[in-house]
């Protein structure tokens, strides 16, 4: 693993997942052994076939970049299902409209990031406003707003 760490800069994210899954004693030998391990292993190859589409369709592929869309769609895909349970989403807040939680925390509440520094005159503040609205609006029972003092 920390071979493929150091490769990160340098090989593509599909190329870098294929690798881990197929890693001796590694995911595929550990799910060989477990029940739904056929199924899971299926989901691990539907991810590596993710990762080649992003990389053919992004502008500028990163790992990273990609592991946080992976992040966001599952949400979107579990609440597509009906799945209900102890779980944290990670979303943004555009992505958030239309739906609730019963604990929301929203981060990065400081000048420059939220609102951006794009949005520091007019309509585009304006808009800013719309979405700390929103993101705000999301919780249930328990919001919290968080900023950092230094960055």
């Amino acid at each position: 693993m920390l071979d493929l760490r150091d490769q990160l800069e340098r090989r593509s994210v599909s190329s870098l997942l294929a690798d881990v899954v197929r890693l001796p004693g590694g995911l595929a030998d550990i799910l060989a052994g477990q029940d739904d391990g056929g199924a899971r292993l299926a989901r691990l190859r539907e991810l590596v076939t993710a990762a080649r589409a992003y990389e053919r369709d992004a502008a500028h592929p990163s790992a990273v970049d990609f592991l946080a869309r992976a992040a966001l769609a599952s949400g979107a895909d579990d609440r597509a299902h009906g799945a209900e349970r102890e779980r944290v989403t990670l979303c943004t807040v555009h992505g958030a409209k239309g739906l609730e939680w019963q604990v929301v925390l929203v981060c990065g509440l400081e000048e420059g990031t939220f609102p951006s520094q794009h949005a520091a005159l007019g309509d585009a503040l304006e808009e800013e406003r719309r979405r700390a609205y929103v993101a705000i609006t999301r919780a249930r029972r328990t919001l919290v707003l968080s900023h950092a003092q230094r960055r």
